[in-house]
């Protein structure tokens, strides 16, 4: 029996959520159902102190705190203004930023992959630096930067919730820090308080603790310009500054007002930059335009101005969701009488229009139905099952107790699914509780049980046109180089699990007539010649291999490919998989010889 699982259904059918699969295996994923649960200054030791007791007041209610979103910070990531806060977004969020404080102008892209880490690339200009070589001409001088933040511990009724991060872990490290924060809510307050290393915490005025560990701790050094992980570096020092905060959500407006102590003095900014700052002080207001935009303004160092946007979603609770183009679910009612003929290609023909599920092969046992197939629609197994299962129990008489469904990916059988009907009907008509499904619900290995009584070919040929972007960021031709395309993909199966495969690219319009730059390496070059493939010619032969899958027994599979493997480099390669039927890990290898291709790609 599978793990128990809170679920719910909605107009898309079945919702649940499936464990992603291996890349390069298409469909090999777990078979069973997850769980879902639910300088220093005089001020700096008063608001230490200030902070501290309030940090100690107990939460307002669990209840007045959920569907709270929190806001990004001018670096992006859940904070305050310049500084973050322990805060997280919810898992599956993935956001767009771009503010201004003058001089910098910033953007990038926020994840949060599991309720515990952050993600965060992001662009930095800096309109007073020029790039710096000759080719960039008079562009302003562009950062790229990586950051990261894990969340230690969850708040509880007395105790705050607390952050470790890193700013600028990757890149050129002009901005590079770290940080230790705790943030703790009392009714619409959220209060921050945190410790900074590098440049969050330049403002100084506290000995880094952790020089009393370790000399090692002592020295941090200065900007290289590398790109390095400078792992020495890391919470090192000799002072460090304290920073803090506090966010107002006022239940009756769509807006969060902000109040920062900044840990940065600002005369130690890269690039010899000092900028002035009359004072820490940063206040700010975000407005909640509606769900998944958000507007900033600011006034920070006391003397400049901020405006930003953010653009959030998440992917987590928007998978499964009906699209614009869905059929309208079937409803569920009253089945055929016995003496009804099944019209078994028209059942499956509804199956495939409802759910993406193409039946292969449909089989009868005694009070159970078994249908085989791939799915070629959903990327949320359960969705596709649920719509399945509502066609099912609007057709099949009511001898049918159980639908199965065996999935099957190139010839390869993956599982198989059983869903008791009267559960199933009961929980979709709202006669009982989703949380009671999962114990009507089998997932167990594939078997050819029961008498066929239909079978069909998967179409042997399938292509897709569809509209394409390549970008480049950050380069010295331009900040933005880009190329809108239009791809031409197809695949034909010349058997059950064997195929051929490629991808044609038309560029459109773009501004490559800037792209003028080749990159220079040390080492033999791989991608650095990017220039040269996208601007040699204007349709390209991406990709054009012969592919073939063998599924060995239960737990072993074998790949083999040659051709075209991608726009630069040709050649052959195999892998192997051994995955444990049931089991939440697997293990793979792959090995591949290949050879670069010309720059005209065709």
């Amino acid at each position: 029996m599978p793990e128990g699982t809170k679920r719910r259904t909605s107009d898309a059918g079945l919702q649940s959520r499936p464990e992603g699969g291996r890349a390069g295996w298409p469909g090999i994923r777990d078979d069973g159902f997850v769980q879902r649960l639910p300088q220093a200054t005089a001020t700096t030791p008063l608001m230490a102190l200030a902070m501290a007791g309030l940090l100690a007041l107990p939460s307002s209610h669990a209840a007045e705190s959920e569907g709270i979103h929190y806001s990004q910070r001018d670096f992006g990531g859940v904070g305050l203004m310049q500084m973050p806060s322990a805060r997280m977004a919810p898992e599956g969020e993935f956001s767009f930023f771009l503010n201004r404080t003058e001089p910098y102008t910033r953007g990038g892209f926020v994840a949060q992959p599991f309720d515990w880490l952050e993600v965060l690339f992001r662009y930095t200009d800096v309109s007073n630096r020029l790039y710096g070589p000759s080719i960039a001409g008079d562009q302003s001088y562009k950062d790229k930067g990586i950051d990261l933040k894990l969340l230690l511990s969850e708040e509880g009724y007395y105790s705050p919730q607390i952050a470790v991060g890193a700013q600028d872990v990757a890149g050129t490290g002009l901005f590079s820090g770290e940080y230790l924060v705790l943030s703790k809510q009392w009714y619409e307050l959220d209060f921050t308080l945190g410790m900074a290393w590098g440049y969050p915490g330049s403002r100084g005025g506290l000995t880094n603790p952790f020089t009393l560990l370790s000399s090692r701790f002592d020295h941090r050094d200065g900007f290289e310009g590398t790109g390095k992980f400078s792992l020495g570096n890391y919470f090192s020092g000799q002072e460090v500054a304290l920073f803090g905060g506090v966010e107002y959500r006022p239940r009756w407006a769509p807006v969060t007002l902000k109040l920062e102590y900044d840990g940065n003095n600002y005369q130690h900014e890269p690039q010899d930059n000092l900028l002035e700052a009359s004072s820490p002080l940063n206040v700010g207001l975000v407005y909640h335009v509606k769900p998944g935009i958000d507007l900033h303004a600011g006034y920070q160092r006391g003397n400049e101005f901020m405006l930003g946007l953010t653009f959030y979603t998440n992917f987590e609770a928007s998978k499964g969701q009906p699209k614009l183009l869905d059929p309208k679910p079937v409803p569920v009612g009253n089945p055929p009488p016995p003496d009804q003929k099944t019209d078994w290609p028209a059942l499956a023909e509804r199956v495939e229009r409802q759910s993406g599920w193409h039946v292969t092969e449909a089989r009868v046992a005694e009070h159970e139905l078994i249908l085989e197939g791939e799915q070629t629609r959903y990327r949320n197994r359960a969705q596709g099952l649920g719509r399945a299962s509502r066609v099912l129990a609007s057709e099949m008489d009511e001898n049918i107790r159980w639908f199965s469904f065996v999935e099957s990916d190139k010839g390869a059988r993956l599982s198989q699914i059983s869903i008791e009907r009267e559960a199933f009907t009961k929980t979709v008509n709202h006669e009982q509780e989703i949380e009671s499904l999962p114990r009507k619900v089998i997932v167990s290995r594939p078997d050819d049980h029961g008498k066929v009584v239909y079978t069909q070919d998967i179409d042997p040929f399938r292509f897709a046109l569809k509209p394409g972007l390549i970008q480049s960021f950050g380069g010295p031709d331009g900040f933005l180089l880009y190329q809108f395309t239009a791809e031409l993909g197809a695949e034909y199966r010349l058997a059950e699990n064997t195929w051929t495969s490629g991808q044609l690219t038309a560029g459109l319009f773009d501004n490559f007539d800037k792209f003028q730059f080749t990159a220079p390496s040390n080492l033999p070059r791989v991608r650095t010649h990017i220039r040269e493939y996208l601007t040699t010619s204007d349709v390209r032969l991406d990709n054009l291999q012969l592919t073939h899958l063998e599924q060995i027994d239960d737990a072993w599979y074998a790949l083999g490919y040659a051709g075209y493997l991608e726009g630069m480099f040709a050649g052959v390669g195999g892998e192997v998989l051994y995955r444990p039927y049931g089991e939440r890990w697997a293990l793979g290898a792959d090995l591949n010889y290949v050879r670069q291709r010309d720059f005209d790609m065709g």
